[in-house]
């Protein structure tokens, strides 16, 4: 198996196509969590979660609360 991929590429056309998408659509551009691993499935998604609010953590950290769970979704 080859892992060669030109990663700053793949980044630069998703965050570009989401870009070009917002401003069409006339929203805010999200905020974008990703993973990249050597070994993938062919298949992929994306899903779209709202910030209902912040939670405060701990003394430094403030959680997004969001209307879904990663788990389940």
């Amino acid at each position: 198996l080859a892992f060669e991929f030109d990663y700053e590429y793949m980044i630069d056309e998703i965050i570009n196509q989401i870009n070009v998408t917002c401003e069409e659509e006339g929203v805010d551009v999200p905020n974008i969590f990703t993973e990249f691993g050597s070994f993938t499935v062919g298949e992929s998604g994306g899903a779209i979660y709202e910030v209902l609010y912040q939670k405060q953590q701990n003394d430094r950290e403030k959680w997004n609360m969001i209307n879904s769970s990663f788990i389940t979704t």
